[in-house]
């Protein structure tokens, strides 16, 4: 509790989440993008099921644990996630939403209580 009677968290831990996922969050997208591959970019549409194609798409794109228009909406999905205007301006915002990451995380280590790691330092060294 503050001193108004607010609960508030605790800053070191939201801290080092957020400057974790300034970083984590690209890095989430190219896996994604990584594992898609060129299926993120050839995306049938539904027209293109409706067409004298749409027998081979059933027969090429589906798998043993979802039909070829099931496995299409999830590389939509991934597509609207990781290739999208949407997804790069998301991509941008995660990355500069808590400020500059180099600042975020030279404020953070600056403000973070570093005595217990240096008296726990001192008592190993004292040890050997």
């Amino acid at each position: 509790m503050n001193e108004w009677g607010v609960m508030e968290p605790d800053s070191a831990p939201l801290s080092a989440a957020k400057s974790s996922f300034t970083s984590a969050y690209p890095r989430l997208i190219e896996i994604l993008q990584l594992i898609g591959s060129s299926s993120l970019i050839a995306v049938p549409s539904d027209a293109d099921f409706d067409s004298d194609i749409g027998g081979l798409l059933e027969e090429y794109l589906s798998t043993d644990t979802l039909d070829a228009k099931q496995r299409t909406k999830l590389f939509r999905m991934g597509w609207d996630i990781s290739v999208s205007s949407f997804g790069g301006r998301q991509v941008l915002y995660e990355r500069f939403f808590s400020g500059d990451p180099h600042r975020t995380a030279a404020l953070s280590f600056s403000s973070y209580d570093k005595e217990l790691v240096k008296k726990r330092a001192l008592e190993i060294i004292d040890r050997g």
